[in-house]
């Protein structure tokens, strides 16, 4: 079964939000609907980018991968 790494643009905010899935077009529907979260607030969403994997693992490795970056990124700006 294919999975993916996507990610989700706010159409609101430049806010972005990563995720894997089996079914990304799924889930976007979920965060776009869903009345909790980090999603709700900078509704609505549209998928920016998306990657197929062949197994879980791999997609999910990217998306921590990405998220480390992030984290990276912001760490490094509030030094500065």
């Amino acid at each position: 079964m294919a999975y993916y790494f996507y990610i989700l643009g706010s159409e609101q905010q430049e806010k972005y939000y990563y995720g894997s899935s089996d079914d990304p077009d799924r889930r976007l529907l979920y965060h776009n609907n869903e009345k909790k979260g980090f999603t709700q607030r900078y509704r609505p969403w549209n998928i920016v980018f998306r990657y197929k994997f062949e197994i879980r693992v791999e997609a999910e490795a990217v998306g921590k991968l990405v998220r480390w970056w992030k984290s990276k990124k912001r760490m490094i700006a509030s030094k500065l």
